[in-house]
């Protein structure tokens, strides 16, 4: 017989038998991939590879016609065979008898369990672009350290009896009512987009009532208690991370926000001009700070030991690539002074109330969103701005017994002579840091 005339028989794997929770233990990887149907429930199978890996997943035709789509639930060693023949029945109804995509069944069961954070991600995501960054941060910052129990529920978990208990337990400060305000503003949204039917946070505010009444936080270090609080940061400060030291002396002598100054980058920092541009502003205005003598060592000093490794002016020691998130550790080192970063800014506008600088001035110090300060005057008036900031360090200086003239020598390696004055009178636009040449110890006998 001509063996031309023999026709090969093609092999198939594939099997149908009743399937258990043991059984795709006992398939063997063939040559090919090979399916092993359910005969209890049609269109459920076991997929097993070439490689020895086996997934559930199902066979249907959308509504029931057309072509037959195949469906992958997961792999059979992470999922329980039970949860996987049920996701298999859920499937098959809504693909074959709802008529439904595959994809949108899929995506609709991934999201069942969303939970507060969840929607807060979601509420971003929506509004990326136009929220502020420092808000963004701040919704899940609130409801992560005010609400650890409720942001573990599920949403469509969540009753009013949680919400009210959790409010029964919680300290009431004016952080948890703020956590409250979020949570029932991305809940409202979530109810708006069909994901749940009602909000919780507004039955259970119904039973909780008004909020009880939190004046504003308005800490800050007074001219009297000036001294012990240096005392108080130099001693703490053996104990600190150079960076968070360094962040929380930039802040304090320039009055910028917390989030502003974390966000700070060298490609921000003109040590030629002697300025400091920051970007990343709650009002969303270009801030251009002049650089003092004391700014421009400190810069100097951690660009020289810290721009090798990071991009940011404050990299946090912990994160690999990101900048510096929390500082409030190092706050609490400071004993007798219970104080966040906003204090330290409201310390320094309580400096310029005390040199009598006009509010207008300070508004443009503090990069205030204020109508009556012109676009123009911020980006002009940088003399005028580094000769109030130069108060500000005299007068902090004055008042703690010459403990920044110390940093500069003894932090920020300046020249040991640092009390003769810097040149002025010329441009900003000038070359300052051979103005400044004087201040770094290394000319020091020049």
């Amino acid at each position: 017989m001509n063996d031309k005339k023999i026709a090969k028989k093609r092999i198939s794997y594939h099997k149908s038998e009743s399937l258990n929770k043991q059984s795709y233990k006992k398939f063997e990887p063939k040559e090919k991939r090979y399916f092993v149907r359910d005969k209890k429930l049609e269109g459920f199978w076991i997929r097993v590879y070439p490689s020895g890996a086996k997934s559930y997943g199902i066979t249907t035709r959308k509504g029931g016609v057309g072509k037959p789509k195949l469906t992958t639930i997961g792999s059979c060693d992470l999922i329980a065979f039970e949860d996987a023949k049920e996701t298999a029945r859920q499937y098959l109804k809504a693909i074959k008898i709802d008529g439904q995509n595959p994809k949108d069944v899929i995506k609709k069961e991934s999201t069942k369990d969303k939970t507060i954070l969840d929607l807060v991600a979601d509420y971003i995501e929506l509004r990326e672009g136009y929220l502020a960054v420092f808000t963004m941060k701040d919704y899940k910052a609130r409801i992560v350290n005010r609400m650890k129990n409720l942001s573990a529920i599920p949403v469509k978990e969540l009753n009013k009896d949680d919400i009210v208990n959790w409010w029964k337990a919680c300290p009431k400060t004016r952080s948890d009512v703020i956590a409250f305000t979020y949570a029932r503003k991305v809940c409202s949204v979530a109810v708006a987009d069909g994901y749940i039917f009602f909000n919780p946070f507004n039955i259970a505010k119904e039973l909780i009532g008004e909020f009880p009444s939190i004046p504003d936080r308005e800490k800050f270090i007074d001219k009297s208690e000036l001294p012990s609080f240096f005392n108080a940061f130099l001693e703490a400060s053996k104990e600190m991370k150079t960076t968070i030291r360094d962040y929380l002396v930039f802040i304090l002598v320039t009055g910028k926000r917390k989030g502003e100054v974390e966000q700070l980058t060298w490609d921000d920092v003109d040590f030629k001009r002697g300025t400091i541009r920051l970007t990343k502003t709650k009002t969303k205005k270009l801030d251009i700070v002049p650089m003092t003598d004391f700014l421009l060592l400190l810069l100097k000093y951690r660009f020289n030991d810290w721009n090798k490794d990071s991009k940011w002016v404050f990299p946090s020691h912990y994160a690999n690539g990101e900048h510096l998130t929390n500082p409030y550790k190092a706050l609490a080192r400071i004993k007798g002074f219970d104080l966040s970063p906003h204090d330290f800014r409201r310390t320094f506008a309580s400096a310029t109330k005390e040199l009598g600088i006009k509010n207008e001035d300070l508004s443009i110090l503090l990069n205030h969103s204020k109508k009556n300060v012109t676009e123009g005057y911020v980006t002009t008036s940088l003399g005028y701005k580094e000769k109030n900031l130069d108060a500000i360090f005299d007068y902090f200086n004055k008042n703690s017994g010459d403990a920044l003239r110390w940093m500069m020598v003894n932090w920020y390696e300046g020249n040991s002579n640092l009390f003769v004055p810097s040149p002025d009178g010329e441009s900003i636009e000038i070359d300052r840091l051979k103005q400044r040449a004087h201040l770094f110890a290394e000319n020091e006998d020049k």
